[in-house]
C-alpha cells in the first residue's frame, strides 16, 4: 500500500511538472520570447524546457514537449510571423507539419537518449546537463534546416528567403548553414547554459523518490 502510494505521488509531481513545462513554452509562444525573429528565421529558446524535460524524466517526457514545441511552430505558421513558414504551409501542409512537429519529437527524443547514455559517465554531475543542452540545440537546427531543405530546398521562395538564388539543394543546404550559424551559436549558448543550468538544479533539489 505504502510503495504504491509513493508510486502514484511520483506521478502526479511529474505530471505536474510537464504540465508546468507546457504551459511555460504556450506562453514563450503568445508572448514572443520563445522566438526571437532574426529574418529570414528566429532564435528559438523553445528547446530550454524540452532539455529540462528530457533529462528529467527521460526519452518519452523529451518527445512529448518536442511535439509541444512543434506544435508552437505551427502556430507560427498560421499567425504569419514567420512568412516563410506560412508560404511552405501553402505549398503543402503534411510537409510542413513534419518538419515542425515531426523532427522536434525526435530531437526531444534524442536528447533524453544523449541524457541518459552520458549520466552515468559524469560521476560529480558537472558536464552532462550541459552537453545534453547543446546536443539538442544543435540537433534542432541541423535536422531543421537538413529537413527544410530536402523538402522545400528547390522552391525560389525558399533560397530567396535567405538571400540565395538559383542554387542545388546541396549548395543551398551549404549556404543556408552559413546563414543561420550566429542563430545556432545563440541558441546553443541558451540551451546549454540556462536549460543545463535549471536541469542540474532542480535534479539536485526536487526529487521524487
Amino acid at each position: 500500500m505504502e510503495a504504491t502510494a509513493r508510486k502514484n505521488s511520483r506521478k502526479i509531481r511529474v505530471l505536474v511538472e510537464m504540465s508546468l513545462l507546457t504551459a511555460v513554452m504556450f506562453v514563450f509562444e503568445l508572448t514572443g520570447i520563445g522566438f526571437i525573429p532574426i529574418p529570414p528565421l528566429t532564435v528559438v529558446i523553445m528547446m530550454v524546457p524540452v532539455m529540462i524535460g528530457a533529462v528529467r524524466h527521460g526519452k518519452g517526457a523529451g518527445a512529448f514537449l518536442g511535439f509541444v514545441f512543434g506544435v508552437t511552430s505551427m502556430m507560427q505558421c498560421f499567425n504569419g510571423k514567420v512568412p516563410l513558414g506560412t508560404f511552405i504551409f501553402s505549398i503543402s501542409p503534411f510537409l510542413t507539419i513534419v518538419l515542425n512537429v515531426g523532427v522536434r519529437v525526435l530531437v526531444g527524443f534524442l536528447t533524453g537518449l544523449i541524457y541518459q547514455l552520458i549520466k552515468n559517465l559524469d560521476k560529480n554531475k558537472t558536464w552532462s546537463y550541459a552537453v545534453a543542452g547543446m546536443s539538442g540545440s544543435l540537433m534542432n537546427t541541423v535536422f531543421y534546416m537538413t529537413t527544410l531543405v530536402v523538402f522545400f530546398g528547390s522552391l525560389s521562395e525558399t533560397q530567396g528567403a535567405f538571400g540565395i538564388s538559383g542554387l542545388s539543394k546541396t549548395a543551398f543546404l551549404l549556404a543556408a548553414f552559413g546563414a543561420v550559424a550566429f542563430q545556432a551559436a545563440a541558441e546553443a549558448v541558451v540551451c546549454t547554459f540556462i536549460g543545463g543550468t535549471v536541469a542540474k538544479v532542480a535534479d539536485r533539489f526536487v526529487k521524487y523518490s
